[in-house]
């Protein structure tokens, strides 16, 4: 993209100025969407701590995520709010109605396909009395059982839907039925 130097005729001042990358990490580019994104988001925010959780889907899906991005879509949003409703009511863990922030991520650092949901996740939430409670467990959530049940609810959601998915032509109705063991590798869930 290139750049200029603007500078002082004496040599007093100089300064780079990089012509517009566009890129979200900018800091001249991007800053200022940056900040404001931040600041409408801080206002939906509970005043409290907060958890990141990210759901991550295998790369195997890619090509069907490609043909059905926006059904594939739905089912990731559907599978992980399902998920984390679950085991934030649920009394072992934190037994209240927690607050948490979605946001989907289709493509990785290396600008690969790489279909994520980035998770804000409120550390406490209101119990059933309206009173604020925080989690039981010092783990909060642990990996594996999110992992089991995500994934369950995933797959649940691709067998449901499976007549609505456009699906490559390399894979036959039997062959998409008949693949789950090596089709739906474990959905990865990273604490970050």
């Amino acid at each position: 993209m290139g750049g200029h130097i603007q500078a002082c005729p004496e040599g007093h001042v100089e300064r780079v100025s990089y012509n517009s990358c566009r890129h979200r990490n900018c800091p001249q580019c991007n800053k200022i969407q940056i900040e404001r994104w931040l600041d409408s988001k801080k206002n939906i925010l509970l005043d409290t701590t907060h958890r990141h959780l990210v759901f991550t889907l295998p790369h195997e899906l890619n090509e069907l995520w490609l043909m059905s991005s926006s059904l594939m879509t739905d089912i990731l949003f559907q599978s992980a709010s399902e998920t984390l409703k679950q085991l934030l009511n649920d009394k072992k863990y934190q037994g209240a109605d927690t607050g948490f922030l979605l946001n989907l991520h289709t493509w990785g650092r290396n600008l690969s396909l790489h279909p994520h949901l980035h998770c804000l996740i409120s550390h406490g939430g209101l119990n059933t009395q309206g009173e604020w409670v925080q989690p039981v467990k010092k783990c909060f959530l642990p990996y594996h059982v999110i992992m089991r049940l995500f994934r369950g609810k995933f797959c649940a959601a691709l067998k449901q839907y499976a007549d609505l998915l456009r699906k490559p032509d390399n894979l036959l109705p039997a062959r998409f039925r008949g693949c789950r063991k090596t089709y739906y590798k474990p959905v990865i869930c990273i604490f970050k």
